[in-house]
């Protein structure tokens, strides 16, 4: 299982978010698989159509099925749906991966060292885990 780092419209944001949007179609040179997470962060573009802005919002995804059927050479659709703790913990420990189920910054988890996330771990445990939604905001 990999985790792929990628620019998301901001006018597929928001329908990727509330699941309107179950797919992406991407070029596939990045070996995308089935399992694969998927941290989608929002841009915007700045004059030209090919300049891109972060809006500071990103979603977690989980690549759920994959086909190239009737796409360009060298292009896939990617199923994709909310990811799951098994799946993060699959990448993270515990902790970060019960963190990034609570909607913190992708980066800054992934980079946080172990003593940070222990405090922030106990932290949010007392207020109690919400699990119900993955969205994450810088």
């Amino acid at each position: 299982m990999k985790v792929h780092v990628l620019k998301l419209r901001k006018n597929y944001y928001d329908d990727v978010e509330s699941g309107l949007k179950s797919f992406e179609i991407r070029k596939n040179d990045r070996s995308y698989r089935v399992g694969d997470v998927l941290v989608l962060q929002e841009v915007e573009t700045t004059g030209k159509e090919l300049t891109y802005q972060y809006t500071g919002r990103e979603i977690l995804k989980q690549v759920v099925y994959m086909t190239d059927f009737m796409q360009r050479d060298l292009y896939v659709v990617l199923g994709i749906a909310p990811i799951t703790y098994e799946a993060l913990n699959e990448i993270f420990d515990d902790k970060k991966a019960a963190l990034l189920m609570q909607g913190y910054d992708f980066e800054t988890i992934r980079h946080m060292p172990v003593e940070h996330v222990d405090q922030l771990y106990a932290k949010e445990k007392k207020k109690g885990f919400k699990w119900e939604k993955l969205t994450v905001e810088n």
